[in-house]
């Protein structure tokens, strides 16, 4: 990796492969891992066992095991700063908190999340739920409390700014990142969308690993390159840009490299991902 804005090198400090990746403090992160191994039976065929993780991982590369089970739901951070997940899924799972807030006794029904394609509607011909719309919904991590943010929207990805007042969503008729208030009405357009090689292509790479500054006011998001023959994601740098639009800055330029989700440390001085081609967790300390 190589820098492009006088911030540090990037510093490996493990090797993995994850997803949702969280700082938990200034010398910790959480990720998420999906593992999928191949049973052999004699006699039978194959079967495919697929085990789900919760990892905690130290800036020095110490590493321990939350919970490993079936049926773990990737990360999701509350407003309150605290990082959990569902054991089950999302939607009926029970929480389980990895690292609570700034307020350490918290309840579930005081922590709030941003979510789409919410609530479900039955559907008598599949005989099942079907969800309709794309509209941002807010909810309590206990699903006590619900409010619908936008209406015939058609926005994704949402992230809840830390101090709760602002939305980061996907217009997806755009591939802009654009900022609400928890009214649905649109404070930016920060127009980021994505750098095309074939007009035809649209990766949802960008928004989904975007991320608020602890202050609220700066965003890092992804700007991706797609190919034309092989149709899909050859390089994605980091960004950062102010809540309104302004200042944008590149943080990495690495030809051939894919970063992911790259997240804020609570200070504010650096900043996390990992390399979707080798699994490589980085830490960049910001100028």
């Amino acid at each position: 990796m190589a820098k492009s804005d006088g911030s540090e090198l990037p510093r490996k400090i493990f090797d993995t492969f994850g997803e949702d990746l969280m700082w938990a403090s200034d010398s910790e992160l959480v990720y998420w891992q999906r593992k999928t191994n191949k049973i052999e039976e004699k006699g039978k065929n194959p079967r495919i066992e697929t085990k789900e993780s919760v990892r905690i991982i130290t800036l020095s590369g110490q590493e321990n095991t939350v919970k490993q089970g079936n049926n773990l739901s990737v990360l999701i951070r509350s407003n309150d700063g605290a990082i959990a997940f569902f054991e089950g899924d999302a939607v009926s799972g029970n929480p389980v908190v990895v690292r609570h807030g700034k307020n350490m006794e918290i309840r579930p029904s005081r922590l709030l999340r941003v979510v789409s394609h919410y609530p479900p509607v039955y559907d008598s011909r599949i005989k099942g739920p079907v969800f309709h719309d794309t509209d941002i919904w807010i909810e309590s991590l206990d699903k006590s409390y619900k409010k619908r943010v936008t209406y015939d929207k058609q926005y994704d990805f949402p992230h809840l700014s830390p101090d709760g007042t602002k939305i980061l969503v996907d217009n997806l008729a755009t591939s802009d990142l654009v900022v609400l208030d928890t009214n649905g009405n649109e404070l930016a357009n920060l127009g980021v969308g994505v750098i095309k090689i074939s007009e035809d292509l649209r990766s949802m790479i960008v928004t989904y690993n975007a991320s608020w500054s602890p202050d609220n006011k700066k965003i890092l998001y992804l700007l991706d390159t797609e190919s034309e023959r092989k149709q899909d994601v050859v390089n994605c740098d980091i960004y950062i840009v102010s809540a309104d639009g302004s200042g944008r800055m590149q943080v990495t330029d690495t030809p051939n490299e894919i970063e992911m989700d790259p997240e804020w440390s609570p200070d504010g001085s650096k900043v996390a991902c990992y390399s979707e081609n080798t699994g490589k967790i980085f830490v960049i300390k910001l100028k």
